[in-house]
């Protein structure tokens, strides 16, 4: 059985949303889907809390910035919080080069996500979306495969320059967003 791209857990006390790196397969209508599922839970919450966790990747493309977008703009909007787990460095890069640090915080472990919005690791579980399915995510490549790939040098300068363009574009989809509130 393969791992879904993106899952959402629903807490008592907050919600749980992950990234995993199988999602850059999926088509913008799926993410988009899974999104408003996420939004709509949290729509349905005082004061949401919601921890976005990045943690399994290590390349975020424009939609994965526009989906994280909406989420935190139903948060703010409903007086909540949300933290965005985020290890690695080129997740880290787009997330600053769209300005998006200044707005978000930002943390490098799942268990100081959570003490920062002041929950509990073990909230009982009151629901779970259903997973985002992708007929191609078994065709992506493992983390190992691309570690081994990222660690060559002009493959470093090519994911850098993606990664630029990358956050260029969730720039772009970030003040359209903003724009139309």
């Amino acid at each position: 059985m393969l791992t879904p791209p993106c899952e959402m857990i629903a807490f008592k006390d907050h919600v749980n949303v992950t990234l995993r790196p199988e999602i850059t397969q999926a088509s913008w209508s799926d993410v988009e889907n899974f999104g408003a599922n996420v939004r709509t839970e949290l729509e349905n919450r005082n004061s949401p809390a919601c921890v976005v966790d990045l943690s399994p990747l290590t390349y975020m493309g424009s939609s994965i910035v526009a989906l994280i977008v909406r989420v935190w703009k139903v948060v703010e909007s409903r007086g909540g919080k949300m933290v965005v787990v985020c290890p690695h460095p080129g997740v880290i890069e787009v997330i600053k080069l769209a300005g998006l640090d200044k707005l978000w915080v930002l943390v490098p472990e799942l268990t100081t996500a959570q003490k920062k919005l002041g929950v509990k690791p073990s909230a009982v579980l009151v629901a779970q979306a259903a997973p985002l399915n992708v007929s191609s995510a078994a065709s992506a490549p493992t983390s190992s495969t691309k570690t081994e790939r990222a660690s060559s040098p002009s493959l470093g300068v090519l994911y850098f320059t993606l990664g630029a363009i990358t956050a260029l574009a969730a720039l772009i989809v970030v003040l359209v967003i903003v724009s139309r509130q």
